[in-house]
């Protein structure tokens, strides 16, 4: 009799489980083509990744696309689980987790050329662009690199505003991701694409993952399962996030 009741407590505790194994968990990203976007097929590439590893964990990923100051601080009093896609800085490692690599970014610094004579610009460091006039991006992981090096910068909200503000004269450099700053360009401006140049020196190549939660209930169990489903996906040669890396 005590055996038959043990295994009824054990059947209902175990099915009592399952809604909170079976929920969405909620993921919050911003429109960032191709990497991440509600108007494209799978949410983008990176989204496509992050839902593959979330089928390999047995879980539902719930995406909510937000301005990406508000998806950093979601995570941050842990209205959503995780974020994505950030690239770590000293600030961020202190606020947030951050899950293993996903893909990566290439940042270059854009200009715009109206003379047709590249621009032969060569910078070791950030210092050396203190004569030009720099926009960038708010909330991006730049910001903390540039205010120490003592670079006066006009941000924009979105990369599209910081486009415009390139094509239009009102600064010369802005360091933006390669392959997000031509899609932009090539849907935008189409016409004009041919006069929107890179200095030769990246910016930055820097991985891009998930940035999680520290007040999200079980918010490092969850990571030490993506991370782990993460690699169990690869070693089977899934989870690769193919068209960045063939770039």
């Amino acid at each position: 009799m005590k055996r038959a009741f043990a295994l009824t407590v054990a059947v209902f505790l175990f099915l009592g489980c399952l809604p909170a194994l079976a929920k969405d968990i909620k993921l919050a990203t911003g429109e960032w083509n191709p990497y991440t976007s509600a108007k494209m097929e799978n949410y983008g590439y990176f989204t496509k990744v992050v839902s593959e590893v979330f089928a390999e964990m047995g879980h539902s990923p719930k995406y909510i696309f937000y301005p990406w100051m508000r998806c950093y601080n979601s995570v941050l009093i842990g209205k959503v689980w995780a974020a994505f896609p950030y690239s770590k800085t000293p600030q961020r490692e202190g606020e947030v987790f951050f899950s293993d690599q996903i893909s990566f970014s290439v940042t270059k610094w854009f200009y715009y050329e109206r003379t047709g004579e590249t621009k032969n610009i060569r910078y070791d460091t950030l210092t050396d662009l203190k004569p030009y006039r720099l926009g960038g991006v708010t909330g991006y992981f730049y910001e903390e690199n540039l205010r120490k090096a003592g670079l006066k910068v006009d941000y924009s909200p979105k990369e599209i505003n910081a486009v415009e503000k390139l094509m239009l004269g009102r600064v010369d450099f802005v360091p933006l991701n390669e392959l997000v700053a031509r899609h932009l360009i090539k849907t935008h401006f189409p016409a004009k694409a041919h006069n929107f140049k890179t200095l030769d020196k990246p910016y930055s190549k820097k991985a891009l993952r998930l940035i999680v939660s520290k007040k999200f209930p079980e918010a490092k169990i969850l990571l030490r399962e993506f991370n782990s489903a993460l690699k169990r996906c690869r070693a089977r040669g899934g989870c690769k996030d193919s068209f960045v890396a063939n770039r």
